[in-house]
């Protein structure tokens, strides 16, 4: 229930609030950034979900998922080495980074299924190349021969 400001009238309103936070919610009300009944109340049905890196048995079916999504390459196929080089990567971007690496070796691949050698794991993610421009001509010339126009 609430009333707009300068309104006589009051409103009621049936909400649910989703939120993420990757600080401890407990630590921003002790630092006075967030307010105790807020948190009371945002937190009443907390869900944790673990880092990636915490979670790799779910590596190989998020990428499948991702796979299956991505429109026209619902019959791609990734290896089991792939899968494997995947699990070993510690994914700080958590799920965002694991489906950017696969849509830049989606767009990259040579072949099916997706292999290791075009996994954007290391050489997409500024590897010690030297500039971007080093990186870019590296990744440019690892997916083949440029076409003439």
């Amino acid at each position: 229930v609430f009333s707009r400001i300068g309104g006589t009238e009051t409103k009621k309103v049936n909400v649910r609030v989703i939120a993420a936070e990757n600080s401890d919610i407990q630590d921003l009300v002790a630092d006075g950034l967030l307010r105790e009944e807020f948190c009371h109340r945002i937190t009443k049905n907390e869900i944790h979900i673990p880092a990636l890196r915490d979670r790799k048995e779910d590596i190989e079916t998020l990428i499948n998922f991702h796979i299956g999504i991505s429109g026209e390459l619902e019959n791609t196929k990734i290896t089991a080495e792939a899968v494997a080089v995947m699990k070993e990567r510690k994914w700080t971007g958590n799920i965002r980074e694991l489906f950017a690496c696969l849509d830049v070796s989606l767009a990259f691949k040579k072949q099916e299924p997706i292999n290791y050698p075009t996994l954007c794991v290391e050489d997409l993610y500024f590897r010690d190349y030297g500039s971007p421009q080093e990186t870019e001509k590296k990744s440019v010339l690892s997916v083949g021969t440029p076409a003439s126009f």
